[in-house]
């Protein structure tokens, strides 16, 4: 009898632990499934954002945002050479001294070249905003920017396509 309870009771046990592993199956196959999704919404949003930029030459964002790739080191350590960034269209009136924003520089060697700067004054001038831009590394602040040039303020740097960028541009891969 005692035998015939403890072998019950083992089974028991066993059917336990394999209803517990189809659960926590069920889990990981859910939770990698609801991953591939926003991976996916992810991947088809950047795609949107730069398709609509090299279709309109950077006169248009898409749902407001574009991606930019930065080009020199003037705002080092915040942004490298190479980082790829977010850039979204805002509002100028909620545009703060200590944004990073992207403006179409207008004068000098920076005329009709994209530059990402951080507003260390903002001022109006005859009902127009008007926002005075310096690189981090810079020693010197930039020409000033007008409202209009302003392609919107940055979102954050986009690691995973830095890294992917990174990856298509090095001489070295195509070794590998």
């Amino acid at each position: 009898m005692e035998s015939q309870a403890k072998e019950e009771n083992i089974e028991q046990e066993q059917n336990t632990t394999k209803k517990k592993k189809v659960k926590v199956s069920k889990v990981i196959k859910i939770t990698w499934k609801v991953l591939e999704k926003i991976i996916m919404i992810a991947i088809i949003f950047i795609s949107a954002v730069i398709v609509t930029q090299n279709v309109t030459d950077n006169e248009k964002a898409f749902l407001g945002f574009r991606i930019f790739r930065v080009q020199t080191g003037s705002m080092i350590p915040v942004y490298n050479v190479g980082d790829v960034i977010l850039v979204k269209e805002t509002d100028l009136s909620k545009i703060a001294v200590g944004d990073d924003v992207t403006y179409w520089g207008t004068s000098g060697v920076m005329n009709g070249k994209l530059v990402t700067h951080r507003v260390i004054d903002v001022k109006e001038d005859d009902g127009k905003k008007v926002f005075y831009t310096q690189g981090v590394a810079n020693n010197a602040p930039d020409p000033v920017v007008y409202g209009e040039n302003i392609n919107g303020v940055v979102q954050g740097k986009l690691h995973i396509i830095t890294g992917i960028c990174s990856l298509l541009t090095n001489q070295y891969i195509l070794y590998l």
